[in-house]
């Protein structure tokens, strides 16, 4: 039922290696529903901190992009300790899983403006007991024209982080990612607040 992406192996991400096998233990238990991503690919294996605490190094990474500019566009949903989905304008959807968060949050995701496929999602700072799963559709991204790409969610502090131009970003941590088999889903983990992009290095 799985195919593997084609990763290249870097010694960072060999050393990440111990880390797989309990992140896709998360991703396999992360709540679903009906109308999205069914057959997923093997996990990436890439899941490490690129700035490891403080004064850590972070790491420059192409990005995913739009075929056309997106505007900003900001979605919105009040969801408690039973779980729930925030659907994004974009098609993207944010799964929240049972007993992610223990009172009513109010989840805000905003679709960053620009050529970049990025996010800002609030509350900032938040964490969660189970983590959350973003499910990004392939429709109206530029991801044909990458050949054996690595697939992996990556978190970013700041916009200031994103290069419009270039289409690159420097990101602070990768998530475990899976890229379904027909390959018109992507989806990855999220155990905390801020910014997120899909790098394809």
């Amino acid at each position: 039922m799985f195919t593997s992406l084609r990763a290249r192996l870097t010694p960072r991400l060999a050393r990440t290696l111990a880390f797989v096998g309990a992140a896709g233990l998360a991703l396999g238990t992360a709540a679903c529903t009906t109308d999205g991503p069914t057959a997923l690919s093997e996990q990436t294996a890439s899941f490490n901190r690129a700035a490891g605490g403080n004064g850590g190094l972070a790491t420059e990474v192409t990005t995913l992009a739009w075929t056309k500019p997106a505007k900003e566009r900001t979605a919105s949903a009040v969801i408690g300790r039973a779980g729930g989905v925030l659907r994004i304008p974009s098609g993207a959807r944010l799964v929240v899983p049972a007993g992610a968060v223990s009172a009513n949050v109010t989840f805000r995701v905003t679709q960053v403006a620009g050529s970049i496929l990025a996010y800002d999602f609030e509350p900032h700072g938040i964490t969660f007991a189970v983590p959350l799963t973003l499910e990004q559709p392939i429709n109206g991204t530029n991801f044909d024209r990458f050949t054996n790409p690595v697939v992996r969610g990556a978190y970013f502090k700041d916009v200031l982080q994103l290069d419009q131009t270039r289409l690159k970003a420097t990101v602070d941590e990768f998530r475990p990612t899976v890229l379904s088999i027909d390959k018109k889903w992507i989806r990855f983990s999220i155990d905390h607040f801020s910014g997120y992009i899909v790098a394809m290095d």
